[in-house]
Formats: structure tokens, sequence, C-alpha cells
């Protein structure tokens, strides 16, 4: 994998920075254990001419084949005085390893002294190594310069990384942004901000700013998507609701099927659903389960809780059939549902309201508790369950008072007084 391919990657999220570094790290040492080709060894001889002794070849003869690494060191063994002394000249103070990397990838005098003459930013020996690498080439910096697109030397390598040409950055000038500067440019290469795309989006008639555009552009923000949610009645969205409707999901499909499902229905509100998944199929599922005419942010709440329609249905069959949205909602906060329902009428608790159910799972009154109860030979109200486990009474202590012929408010009453 190529730095540039890594870098890519790192823009567009795919991998974190951290694995990023352990990549370039495993290409780094990866080429410099690869053994170097016959052929671009030759190409390497010719090149290597400039920079070392003689010496140099007569001890690289000797080698069957040699690694980029096992090269590195002979260079650096055999770079020649008057080499560095002329890299010294050109203000670049440079060690023999660090020699050995200019000779190998071509940092020649001539390509030293075109940006030592730009008088740039940020030049020094390892920078310059880099810019070689790169392709960075004096003459397009000053190409850059004289569109007005100034910066240090790694903002240039950063450029040449990430395919900024001096036409790109020409054409974004001809667009009207006559300020921008080499950071500007690359963020905008990055997310694929093309003059081409620019136009696009102006053609709506929006005028976005560039960190706008940017952020369009990272979300798929296009002149498509805006034409979908206009053919849909949204014909007055700015670049903020744009993106931020992109972002959650919000195309010209699901706005068409939320305005039909409503009568009036706000970009707010749809942003909502979207942000939450409500999609046709549940809210029909709640038409079905008796739930019509409901506002949007209930339809969120019941889908946030958990509520499906087939909960609904099960809990209908019960007799709880005109229940409203906070109702369910309840309902299903307190864990009261189908199952519940049916286990206390199995131990005996028939036409208990809603709001008794609620409290039975408030204080723990549960379907084995009762049958215990009625096992005993008590008939208590829903009220007096929620007392015997409010005071602590036990199942023990209602068998002894019904052996003393207590009535179930003497146990209570009982109870608190002990």
């Amino acid at each position: 994998m190529t730095l540039r391919k890594i870098l890519e990657e790192v823009a567009s999220g795919e991998i974190d920075v951290e694995n990023a570094v352990k990549q370039i790290r495993h290409e780094q040492n990866r080429n410099y254990s690869n053994k170097i080709t016959a052929e671009q060894l030759e190409e390497m001889k010719v090149r290597l001419e400039t920079y070392v002794n003689p010496e140099f070849f007569t001890e690289l003869d000797e080698f069957e084949e040699i690694t980029y690494s096992e090269l590195k060191a002979l260079v650096a063994n055999h770079l020649s005085e008057e080499y560095l002394k002329a890299v010294a000249e050109l203000g670049l103070e440079i060690d023999r390893e660090m020699g050995a990397k200019f000779a190998i990838h071509d940092v020649n005098l001539e390509y030293i002294s075109g940006l030592m003459a730009l008088e740039i930013e940020g030049y020094d020996a390892q920078t310059v190594v880099k810019a070689r690498i790169h392709g960075v080439e004096p003459e397009a910096i000053a190409v850059f310069r004289d569109a007005g697109v100034d910066g240090t030397l790694r903002q240039y390598i950063k450029m040449e990384i990430h395919g900024v040409t001096t036409d790109f950055a020409s054409q974004l000038r001809e667009l009207g942004y006559e300020k921008l500067g080499a950071n500007d440019l690359v963020k905008l290469r990055i997310h694929d901000v093309t003059p081409e795309y620019i136009t696009e989006v102006r053609s709506t008639g929006l005028n976005p700013s560039l960190n706008e555009l940017r952020k369009m552009s990272i979300h798929g923000v296009t002149a498509e998507y805006i034409a979908e949610l206009r053919d849909q009645g949204l014909e007055d969205l700015d670049a903020r609701e744009l993106i931020k409707s992109s972002i959650h999901g919000l195309d010209g499909e699901r706005v068409k099927v939320y305005r039909s499902l409503f009568e009036e229905i706000s970009l707010r509100d749809m942003t909502k659903l979207s942000i939450h998944g409500i999609d046709i199929e549940f809210i029909e599922e709640m038409a079905e389960a008796g739930l019509t005419g409901i506002k949007p942010r209930e339809l969120i709440k019941l889908s946030n809780h958990g509520i499906r329609g087939t909960w609904i249905q099960e809990f209908s069959e019960h007799g709880f059939e005109d229940m409203g949205v906070r109702d369910y909602i309840q309902a299903r906060s307190h864990g009261v549902n189908a199952d519940f329902l049916g286990e206390m009428k199995e131990a005996g608790m028939e036409d208990l309201s809603l709001r008794e159910l609620i409290q039975f799972r408030s204080h723990g009154v549960y379907p084995g508790f009762v049958k215990k109860v009625y096992e005993i030979g008590y008939r208590p109200t829903a009220r007096q369950l929620i007392q015997l486990q409010i005071h602590g009474v036990s199942v023990a202590e209602l068998a002894q008072g019904y052996m003393e012929n207590m009535d179930i408010n003497q146990v209570i009453s009982q109870a608190i007084h002990r």
C-alpha cells in the first residue's frame, strides 16, 4: 500500500491515525528489507555516481543481491566529501545517514538549490527528502506562489500527496475563492470538493461557504440530492439544513412517505423520525394496533421504548383497548406486559386497572405472591396486596393471621405496629 493510499484512508475515516502510523512504519520496514532488482540497481548506479566515492562500486560488486537497507549503509560509508560540503553550503547540515537518504532518493544539488532559492519555511534536511520522495518540484512551488498560494514546505508536500495541482487552485480562484491557503486546498481535495462539484451546487441557487461545501461533500449533499428534496416541497433549505438532513438519512423517498402520512409535518420532525429509524412499516404497524393520528414525537417515544404493534395487540387481548400513547409507555417502562396480565388473572386478580398493575410492579406484587395469599384463604383487594408488600408482611405472618381469624387489614395493622 502506498503512503498516499494510507493517507486517503485516514481522510475517509476507513482507518484511524494510530493504525495509519503502524501501516506506514510497516511499509517503510518492508521496503527497506526488500531486495533490489538488477534493473533497479543499474539505474541507481548511474545516479549514485555523483554522490559517492569510486570505492563504493568496488564494494557493491561483491554483493550478489542487496536490500535497500544494505544499500543505504553502503552509500553512507562512501559519500563524497565534496557532496557533503556542497550540501552544507546550501544551508543543510546532514550526517552520513541522512546523506545516504539524499543519495538514494536523488536529492541532487540542483534540486536543493531550487528549494533554497525559494526561501521557503520548513527548509530542513528531513523535509527536503520527503519533498523529493513525493515529487514536490521547486518550479511547481513558484507557480503556486504566483497563483497566490503560499505555504511551508510540509504543506506543499501535503498538497502533492493529495493531488492539489496548480490547475485546481486556479479554477477555484476563477470561482471567486481568492485567498485560499495550502491547508484549505488540501482539505477541499481530500473531501472531493472539486470546481465541478462547486459549480453543480451553485447551479441549484445556493452559494455556500467553503467550509459548508466541504461538509456537504463529506455527507453526500449533491445537486441531485437537493433536487430530490425540492421535488417533495422542501425548496428553501440552506446548506446547514441540507447537511443535517443528509447526515440523518432524510432523502426524497422518506420525505414523500412522511408527508403522505401526516397532514402537516416540519423538517425538524421529519429529521427526528429519520434519526430514530421510524419508517412506513413502523407507522403502519401502530395504525393496525389501533394507534392512529398520533404525532411524530409520540411515534419516536413508542419506538424508543421498544413498543411494537404486536406488543400493543397482545396487551389489547386482555381488555386494554383504548389506551393512549402515554399509557403504553408507562406500562412498558414498569414492565407491565401481556404475560404479566395473564399471570395475574391466573392468580385470581381480575379487572385490574393499568394504575394498579403499575403499582403492583413498583411494589413487588408478583403473581406468585398473589397465589400464595389466595391459597391461605384471603381474597385481598389490589390495594391490600400493595399494603402487604409495602409493610413487609410475609406469607408465614399471613398464614398465622388467618389461623387466628384475623382479617387482612388486621394483619397489615399488626405489621405496621410491630
